[in-house]
């Protein structure tokens, strides 16, 4: 009897045993479970495009070389070593722009959000608290468009009225002070603002009537002064001493902080926009009404590739930002199809390379900064860059 106890003993403590040891691995698997639902929905939150190929795409890189010669360039066989990859932040978006270490956008519904550095109100929620996450700013639903400078941002709502925030040292609000403004302030009481760009430390606006404003000492001072008395005015871009236009004649056109006038560049008239690269010694990207690309100083400039359909293109128009090949891209482009590209300079050379690093072709809205890039696709979806950027400028601190 006793040995038949014992028997059951010993029989009872191997199945206690093996019974913790299910506990234990059913604990284990609790534990881990939610880690692993929790990478994979952060890595379907990510798209990579590799160096070779992207996905759905053949890769294909075009280079211009900058020599004044109008003759078209060849095809590169590879494109740069650092591959390209964009981050889903947020979805229901109609635009965004990517300023120097800041970043706004507006959701279709109309609310204003922004994220990245703040120590001068840049993101106008009347603090100069650094903001790792988007967070809206105010509770207004009526914001139209939104422009991202170094340190200041503008905008302009749907009643036609402009709007500044953020640093103001030069007057680049346009109130008519150098007072920094953290929340967004109104700036005069017109109501028929049409689009505005945000520089270095001025702004350009133009009005439904086709005339380009000035916004700051770069001009005639403080306050809003009219940039001359066309109203034919129909691409603005802005580099720190330079502002360079393109007009509804197709004529490019060039003012400089130092001559206070317009003056023209070359006798083409078949231009459809233009982007500043550099701080002050600036030089062109620009893109012809047929749709060709060009690169250049001084007129002529110098083709770049063959391709006629390329749609609109941004840079680093700020602070330069030139990199060589393989390490930042300068800047972004799309092309009729709706395809997207990114843009390198070399910094020794100032060779332009172009590379396609999406296969999709649904992009809508790009912006781009000193390394800082947004972009938003025709369904809402708002993509941002995660290379090299001025901390702050990337969501979630990454």
């Amino acid at each position: 009897m006793k040995k038949a106890n014992k028997h059951k003993f010993r029989w009872a403590a191997v199945m206690a045993k093996r019974f913790l040891a299910i506990i234990l691995v059913l604990v284990m698997c609790a534990m881990l479970l939610p880690a692993a639902a929790l990478a994979a929905q952060r890595d379907s939150m990510t798209e990579t495009f590799p160096e070779d190929t992207p996905p759905d795409a053949t890769s294909k890189v075009i280079s211009g070389v900058e020599p004044q010669s109008a003759a078209p360039e060849a095809l590169s066989d590879e494109p740069p070593e650092a591959p390209v990859g964009f981050a889903l932040l947020a979805e229901g978006v109609s635009i965004a722009s990517a300023g120097h270490t800041h970043t706004m956008f507006i959701k279709t519904d109309g609310s204003l959000w922004g994220w990245g550095h703040n120590y001068d109100g840049q993101l106008g929620d009347d603090t100069t608290t650094i903001s790792r996450i988007p967070i809206r700013i105010g509770t207004d639903n009526d914001w139209l468009s939104v422009s991202t400078g170094f340190t200041h941002t503008m905008a302009i709502k749907t009643d036609g009225s402009l709007w500044g925030w953020g640093r103001n040292s030069e007057g680049q609000l346009g109130d008519g002070t150098t007072i920094d403004r953290p929340t967004p302030v109104r700036i005069g009481t017109d109501n028929d603002w049409k689009s505005v760009i945000s520089g270095e430390n001025r702004t350009v606006a133009t009005k439904t009537d086709g005339s380009l404003w000035g916004l700051g000492n770069g001009y005639s001072g403080l306050g809003v002064s009219p940039l001359g008395t066309d109203n034919d005015w129909k691409n603005v871009s802005l580099s720190l001493t330079r502002t360079a236009a393109v007009k509804s004649d197709g004529s490019l056109r060039e003012w400089s902080k130092h001559s206070a006038a317009w003056s023209l560049n070359g006798t083409a008239n078949d231009w459809e926009c233009v982007t500043l690269i550099g701080r002050d010694l600036s030089s062109y990207v620009l893109i012809k009404t047929d749709g060709s690309l060009w690169h250049g100083a001084v007129s002529p400039f110098s083709r770049i590739g063959t391709d006629d359909d390329w749609e609109n293109v941004v840079g680093a128009s700020s602070s330069g930002g030139i990199s060589n090949i393989g390490e930042t891209p300068n800047g972004m482009a799309t092309k009729a199809d709706g395809s997207l590209w990114v843009w390198y300079q070399n910094s020794q050379d100032r060779h332009l390379t172009f590379t396609q690093i999406s296969g999709d072709n649904d992009w809508a809205n790009i912006s781009a900064r000193d390394g800082n890039r947004a972009a938003v696709k025709t369904d809402g979806s708002l993509y941002v860059s995660f290379g090299w950027y001025w901390g702050g400028s990337m969501p979630w601190g990454s």
